[in-house]
């Protein structure tokens, strides 16, 4: 938990919004954002620099919004996996930096710039690493849907 999460925490508690269970259930519940229908690792992207993945397929339209939503929230870039441009169009309207690479069925959002040093040069990763990494994406299916069955 940031912060800024605890000082709010500790300020409904103080306001009598929250009670003393709730705020150690809030406090020792670890990294993870339960939404009902999905579970956000919220501290996956600090703890090992890979950012949680939105898996679209089995999700509707709303979930992946919402997801996605929650994690911009949270500052974690996002990553939707198999989405459709439909729930691209959704994201977008609460995620206005959102992208779309239909090849890939990816949606992305990186929220805050991370400067990257290489052999002495600082590469901005906002939009560098992700385009490479969708460049590969839409690189694997190519590759893949132009192998023949064996």
């Amino acid at each position: 938990m940031e912060k800024v999460e605890i000082i709010k925490l500790l300020e409904q508690f103080k306001k009598g919004v929250i009670d003393q269970e709730e705020v150690i259930k809030k406090l020792t519940s670890g990294y993870v954002d339960d939404l009902g229908f999905a579970m956000i690792d919220t501290s996956r992207y600090r703890r090992t620099g890979v950012p949680e993945v939105i898996y679209a397929a089995e999700k509707t339209v709303e979930q992946v919004t919402e997801i996605a939503e929650r994690m911009m929230q949270r500052d974690i870039p996002i990553l939707a996996t198999r989405a459709t441009p439909e729930m691209f169009e959704s994201v977008k309207t609460r995620i206005p930096g959102a992208v779309y690479h239909p090849a890939a069925r990816t949606i992305v959002y990186q929220p805050v710039e991370i400067p990257l040093v290489l052999h002495n040069h600082t590469i901005h990763t906002s939009s560098y690493l992700l385009h490479i990494f969708h460049y590969l994406i839409q690189s694997c299916l190519s590759f893949l849907s132009t192998k023949n069955p064996t």
